[in-house]
C-alpha cells in the first residue's frame, strides 16, 4: 500500500524546482504604476486646456492612470508629422513621469495616402525623433478604421516597423472588434494581448 508520507520526500523537490521555474515568470510583465491592478488608459486632448472650464496638465488625476494617451498630432501622406500650436506641454510629460504614469502620442492621419506613397519608413523615423524629442514612452494609432485586406496588412506592417524601431515602445491601437485578431490572421504569430500590438 502506498502511503502519502511515502511520496512525500519526491514531490517536495519537484515541487521546490516548480516554484523556481515560475519567479522569473512572475516578474517578467512590467508591474502597473500607482498600485492598479488594470492599466488605466486617459485620452487628453491638447485643445482641452482651451475650453471651458479648462482642463489641462494640472488637472489631469495622475494617480489614477498607469497611460496617457496625448492627442493632437497627425501625419499627411509624406510621414510628415503636424504638430499644433499648443500642442507641446513639457508640464503634462513631467507631472505624469513624476508620478510613474507613461505618455503615449496619439496619432492619426493620412493612412491611405502613406500607404498609397510608400512613404511608411519616413514617419516612423519621424515619430521616433518626436518621442524622443519631446520624452513620449510609445503611440496609439487612431485609424478609423482599415477596411480592407490590404489596408490590414499595412497597419501590421507599420506597427511591426514601429516595434522594430524602438523595442521598448508601448504600442496601441483603438480597434474595432473584428479587427482585433487582424495581425493574428495576416502574420501568423499570437499576440498575447489582442488589440494591441
Amino acid at each position: 500500500m502506498n502511503s502519502p508520507s511515502r511520496f512525500l520526500p519526491r514531490f517536495i523537490p519537484l515541487l521546490i524546482l516548480g516554484i523556481y521555474a515560475l519567479v522569473p515568470l512572475l516578474g517578467a510583465q512590467e508591474p502597473l504604476r500607482n498600485h492598479l491592478t488594470k492599466r488605466v488608459v486617459g485620452d487628453y486632448g491638447y485643445w482641452s486646456k482651451y475650453q471651458t472650464p479648462p482642463y489641462g496638465a494640472a488637472q489631469i488625476p495622475y494617480h489614477k492612470l498607469t497611460h496617457i494617451n496625448h492627442a493632437g498630432v497627425s501625419f499627411d501622406a509624406s510621414g510628415t508629422l503636424s504638430v499644433p500650436d499648443g500642442f507641446l506641454e513639457p508640464a503634462l510629460n513631467h507631472q505624469a513621469h513624476a508620478a510613474g504614469v507613461k505618455v503615449l502620442l496619439l496619432l492619426g492621419g493620412d493612412f491611405t495616402g502613406l500607404e498609397s506613397s510608400g512613404a511608411v519608413q519616413m514617419l516612423v523615423d519621424n515619430i521616433a525623433a518626436f518621442e524622443r524629442q519631446h520624452g513620449y514612452e510609445g503611440v496609439d494609432i487612431d485609424w478609423e478604421y482599415p477596411a480592407t485586406t490590404t489596408d490590414r496588412k499595412f497597419l501590421v506592417d507599420l506597427m511591426a516597423k514601429l516595434r522594430q524601431s524602438n523595442p521598448q515602445y508601448v504600442l496601441s491601437i483603438d480597434a474595432a472588434r473584428r479587427l482585433a485578431n487582424c495581425g493574428r490572421r495576416l502574420s501568423g504569430s499570437a499576440s498575447s494581448n489582442p488589440g494591441k500590438a
